[in-house]
């Protein structure tokens, strides 16, 4: 065998270990992305479940905080009519 020879020879190894390395990482990545989907897909929803579970919280929290809101003005309000109720009784005086 001469020394182009050996060459041609080498040059076919290496194309052959290159198309089954190649083979072999498309079927890797095939491999990995079987097992990794699921758990992608369910961090993308987890996220997306996340993201509803805030922005409802964040409403129920404005929502309260203008139901408190609402209260302490009826207090107010309640408050301000006892003392004047209770002015007025001061300041009439009681027939018996």
């Amino acid at each position: 065998m001469d020394r182009s020879e050996k060459n041609i020879t080498k040059v076919r190894a290496q194309i052959e270990r290159s198309a089954w390395a190649d083979t072999m990482v498309v079927e890797l990545k095939e491999s990995i992305w079987t097992i990794v989907e699921p758990t992608h897909t369910l961090c993308m929803d987890l996220h997306t479940r996340l993201t509803t579970l805030e922005n409802n919280f964040a409403m129920m929290k404005r929502g309260l905080r203008e139901e408190v809101i609402a209260m302490q003005l009826e207090l107010t309000s309640v408050i301000e009519n006892v003392s004047q109720l209770y002015q007025s009784f001061s300041t009439v005086p009681i027939q018996l």
